[in-house]
């Protein structure tokens, strides 16, 4: 029963907030490609190398897509993200924010300046 209870509470071991959209790296990267193809196919190379990074073997709750383990929220991977699209493809932004829907709700979107 406690262990059920760990998936609520699990907290992202980047920004210490609540995982509330559990979506692993490796299916973040396919929704990140399907709008790549839309947006700039330049970018999909770049976008593969996500799932690639190393774990940290400290995996705390399950991807709602996949059932993979995993540790760090959606809002922190996007963040990595936009601070590339901010710097190589700035016009790109307003619809990355927008396609994945990235709003105020997050600590680190509240100083970010879209």
């Amino acid at each position: 029963m406690r262990e059920q209870n760990l998936e609520w509470d699990a907290l992202c071991t980047v920004c210490q907030q609540a995982i509330t959209n559990p979506i692993c790296p490796e299916c973040w990267e396919r929704q990140l490609l399907q709008w790549a193809l839309v947006e700039d196919i330049s970018l999909m190379p770049l976008i593969e190398q996500i799932s690639k990074l190393p774990s940290l073997g400290n995996e705390i709750t399950t991807c709602i897509l996949c059932g993979s383990k995993m540790h760090v929220c959606t809002f922190c991977m996007a963040e990595e993200f936009l601070e590339f699209l901010k710097l190589e493809r700035p016009k790109l932004v307003e619809s990355f924010a927008f396609n994945f829907g990235m709003s105020q709700s997050h600590s680190h979107w509240e100083n970010c300046a879209m």
